[in-house]
């Protein structure tokens, strides 16, 4: 049974606040050696582990050597002891987040044991920086379908075919997946006689609401029916199981036609039942944002109507004041309560940059780097903060940066061939600059004003 580890998991994140980064994955690791399977900490420890590495400036080399002894025992290791392979994995990934085959040993402990969420977890960290690995693909289809989760495992299937178009384990697992999803949905084990035959026809209806995205208002109802059925049927005064309930209400009310007060009304009842847990106090945040982009939306509606109804214009900037004001406010709570979740960041980094509030938003890009799904976003607009700045030569770097992590020439490197040109062009490095602009002119002769801005430059 997993035991509470709430106060360690909190000292934890003090730690990390204080930048004490090596006493929070001491006690990050204390956390996960008593609760295995506590997914958000184990993400918790990798983010702040990469800012320790960043931060004493660890090589992969020098990471080994300290790592050796966890290295031998994880090699030597037998499935009988598969929690204390999680535990030396731990040790070893505290100076090497990104090991990728460590990664590996301790997902495959964690899918041993039955952790499986902790196993989907590390196999995806793995897919972030290693999309096209099969290997790690299987692991994860693994984990996934011992989870039950027959949805995510065919898309895994179908990445890896994606990647491996002739793979033939693969072809055959798909179809394997795909026979249990119908035999799941569509034969939910009649029993006998006709009030048995009902009762399946209902389970498949409702499978059949559960499954598909909701298009309709009537969808909707339906989908909610079930939902308050369920609540009703519950057979636990746990709140956190009945707040779930009215959370997973309060999103279906935001379906097709949005129903902003009944949204509301199911998760202020959520909010009730777990008073502490911030999830539902950020759905009514995400809610009340939604509300003011209706409004804005509106707004411009009437602006683009009327070009001349000066209220109207004013009314709008209010608006979009408040509505840019609001939604600061709420994120920057969001990463308070959870520092070290960088997609959280990285969205506030970008609120700060549409607000042109560029200090702040170096600040959140400074970290959000350390997230291989982020960071070439990162690095480009860190890059564009500094220039902003006029900190060219800070700016530079990060375009030069993206651009030796980038091997395709896809929207992402044009931008920053054409950042760095520009920036480039500010300093006076003339001769840069158009090898900039020449190798965006000969991939995309039509990206922005590039053709006009080269042909500036070899005239000048």
């Amino acid at each position: 049974m997993a035991m509470d580890t709430t106060k360690l998991t909190e000292k934890a994140k003090e730690a990390v606040q204080r930048r004490n980064y090596e006493y929070a994955i001491d006690l990050f690791q204390q956390a996960l050696a008593l609760n295995p399977d506590d997914v958000e900490s184990r993400r918790d420890l990798r983010a702040v582990a990469t800012r320790y590495v960043k931060e004493k400036g660890i090589s992969p080399s020098s990471a080994w050597i300290k790592g050796l002894g966890s290295v031998f025992k994880v090699m030597f290791s037998s499935a009988k002891n598969a929690e204390k392979t999680m535990i030396e994995c731990e040790k070893f990934l505290k100076n090497d987040p990104g090991n990728v085959w460590m990664l590996t040993k301790l997902g495959t402990a964690a899918n041993h044991l039955g952790y499986y969420n902790t196993a989907i977890q590390v196999f995806e960290e793995v897919r972030n920086s290693h999309a096209d690995s099969v290997d790690n693909l299987r692991n994860l289809e693994a984990a996934q379908e011992a989870k039950g989760d027959v949805n995510s495992a065919i898309q895994t299937c179908e990445m890896i075919l994606k990647v491996k178009p002739s793979d033939h384990e693969a072809g055959q697992k798909l179809k394997n997946l795909s026979a249990t999803q119908s035999s799941q949905i569509f034969q939910k084990g009649a029993t006998k006689g006709a009030q048995s035959i009902v009762k399946d026809k209902d389970t498949h209806r409702q499978h059949e609401v559960e499954l598909h995205e909701i298009h309709s208002v009537e969808q909707r109802q339906e989908a909610i029916a079930i939902q308050q059925q369920k609540l009703a049927d519950a057979k636990t005064d746990d709140p956190r199981h009945l707040a779930t309930f009215h959370a997973n209400i309060g999103d279906l009310w935001l379906k097709a036609d949005p129903n902003y007060e009944e949204a509301e009304k199911a998760y202020n009842q959520a909010k009730e039942l777990q008073p502490t847990d911030y999830t539902y106090v950020f759905k009514l945040h995400d809610l009340s944002i939604m509300r003011y982009r209706a409004g804005l939306k509106g707004l411009e509606s009437k602006v683009q109507a009327s070009p001349a109804d000066a209220a109207a214009k004013a009314e709008l900037q209010k608006l979009k004041a408040e509505y840019d004001e609001f939604r600061m406010k709420s994120f920057e709570q969001r990463v308070k309560v959870r520092p070290m979740d960088l997609a959280v960041g990285y969205t506030l980094g970008n609120i700060y940059f549409d607000m042109n509030k560029l200090d702040e938003a170096i600040g959140q890009y400074q970290r959000t780097v350390n997230d291989p799904a982020r960071r070439k976003n990162s690095l480009l607009r860190l890059g564009i903060c500094f220039s902003r700045k006029s900190q060219f030569e800070l700016a530079a770097k990060q375009f030069r940066q993206g651009l030796a992590e980038s091997e395709i020439m896809d929207q992402m490197k044009k931008t920053m061939l054409y950042q760095l040109g520009d920036t480039c062009e500010k300093m006076g490095q003339k001769d840069e600059a158009v090898k900039a602009f020449t190798e965006l002119y000969e991939a995309d002769i039509g990206f922005q004003d590039v053709a006009k801005r080269l042909e500036t430059l070899r005239q000048g």
